[in-house]
């Protein structure tokens, strides 16, 4: 199997160019069979966002992150991107503003002009930092870092703070979680 226990470089491959060759029917049966064929290594969700169908992906990296980096299962790290988009719908919209596509040279771009090509998420009442990249149909948990003092992120991550209020920024001063090196 193409994507058995990826890594997300891999997984990210195997989306983007997936997403980029099939229908979006096509798509979303291909990551089905993925799943069925791997399903301690693959984990799938799916949210509407914008009116838009997307399919929420968990890989074996993350899967693997998120037990070696906190208390929480692969499941409840399901349940907490999907609680989070659905409650926040902006951060929602930031995720799938900062997507990501295969062009035609087989090169991972980011669709924006920002040149952001993931999202850091800083969740108030969550104890893992997490990294999400979006195409136009999928969005991506790529990783899970513990939260320490100040965790460093690539430069083209834009990073989110939510509140349990409702309340969020992504300007990086608010944001003494995260650094971007």
């Amino acid at each position: 199997m193409y994507i058995n226990n990826a890594d997300h470089q891999k997984l990210t491959h195997f989306l983007t160019l997936n997403e980029s060759r099939l229908t979006q029917s096509g798509f979303f049966m291909r990551l089905k069979e993925e799943h069925e064929n791997d399903p301690k290594n693959l984990m799938l969700g799916s949210k509407k966002i914008d009116g838009r169908d997307y399919t929420i992906v968990i890989g074996g990296h993350a899967i693997n992150r998120v037990k070696e980096r906190s208390t929480l299962s692969p499941t409840m790290l399901m349940e907490t991107i999907l609680g989070l988009l659905e409650k926040h719908p902006l951060l929602a919209t930031a995720v799938t503003d900062a997507a990501i596509f295969m062009d035609d040279d087989k090169n991972i771009v980011p669709y924006a002009e920002s040149g952001n090509t993931a999202t850091a998420i800083v969740y108030e009442n969550c104890p893992v930092i997490l990294i999400v990249e979006a195409g136009f149909s999928f969005i991506h948990v790529r990783t899970v870092l513990q939260r320490k003092d100040s965790v460093f992120v690539q430069k083209d991550n834009q990073v989110v703070k939510v509140f349990e209020d409702g309340k969020f920024t992504s300007c990086i001063s608010e944001i003494p979680e995260v650094s971007q090196a």
